[in-house]
């Protein structure tokens, strides 16, 4: 629709306040773990999940057809609750029935079998912890 970010904030105001439900988003206090982020680095990659792809990385666009393009993971930790990121990697189309984005790690037989014993719930915490590390503040 091309909305101005503002017109999109008014947007989201609007809609909240029509729902009676406080929307804010407030900044969990967390600690990434660095070995966490390292296997998430290597599970974002083309050997395993190739989640580069699709999603942009700090501003760098995957191709050329946009229509193809995710969220950059940048400003990940702005938009997304800590709890919510591991949620959404699990299983996108419970939250958005038409998403894009497969559910990679749904189960432990879906899971990578080289990371973290081959378990799903621990690779997903290495994906958030990873697109987390991309925010300025967590370097």
């Amino acid at each position: 629709f091309d909305f101005a970010e503002k017109d999109i904030n008014t947007l989201i105001q609007y809609f909240a306040g029509m729902s009676r439900m406080n929307y804010s988003l407030t900044k969990a206090h967390y600690k990434l773990d660095a070995e966490l982020i390292s296997v998430g680095k290597t599970l974002s990659g083309p050997e395993a999940f190739n989640c580069f792809s699709c999603h942009l990385q700090n501003g760098v666009k995957p191709g050329e057809d946009p229509t193809n393009w995710a969220p950059d993971w940048v400003d990940m930790s702005d938009r997304l609750q800590y709890g919510f990121i591991s949620k959404w990697i699990a299983n996108p189309s419970l939250f958005q029935k038409y998403a894009v984005m497969p559910a990679f790690l749904t189960k432990d037989d879906e899971a990578h079998p080289d990371y973290l014993g081959g378990k799903a719930a621990p690779q997903i915490n290495a994906l958030r912890d990873y697109i987390l590390s991309f925010d300025p503040a967590n370097r």
